[in-house]
């Protein structure tokens, strides 16, 4: 699978913040979530043991990941179902929370337009303009850019 970066969103759920990794396939598009950012979110103590019991083969793979040392290694990520299998499998209550999410912003917004903005949501609750949105969308596609051409 070919990948590249596409977003870091954060997350604040029951008083802790996570950062989710989400890389999407060149070229279909498929988001893949970093398995260890949502084990850490649903709560699974060990994110490799978990995705072993709950995630099938075909729905996990391993792409290079930079490490806190800057180091390139290869890493887990799952696709969407697999996303799935993790969250249904996690007897944690926020993982609900984590569901919901996904489903009803990120998702919904990457088939819509092709891709999610980290916040948009805002938009619809009157936090963000659609300006402000346009320019962070902007913003993100030229960091996107300058990423690819490194």
């Amino acid at each position: 699978m070919a990948s590249h970066l596409s977003k870091v969103f954060s997350l604040s759920e029951h008083g802790a913040d996570y950062t989710v990794r989400v890389q999407a396939d060149e070229e279909t598009g498929e988001p893949w979530f970093h398995a260890g950012d949502i084990c850490e979110v649903l709560g699974y103590e060990k994110a490799r043991q978990a995705v072993d019991i709950h995630v099938d083969e075909a729905d996990a793979c391993k792409i290079g990941a930079r490490n806190s040392r800057g180091e390139l290694r290869p890493t887990n990520f799952i696709n969407e179902s697999g996303l799935y299998d993790l969250i249904l499998g996690s007897k944690k209550p926020h993982a609900k929370n984590l569901k919901r999410w996904v489903t009803k912003v990120v998702l919904p917004a990457i088939r819509k337009d092709g891709g999610y903005v980290d916040g948009e949501e805002k938009v619809v609750n009157g936090e963000m303009s659609e300006d402000e949105l346009v320019l962070k969308a902007l913003q993100m596609q030229q960091a996107a850019t300058v990423t690819k051409r490194a």
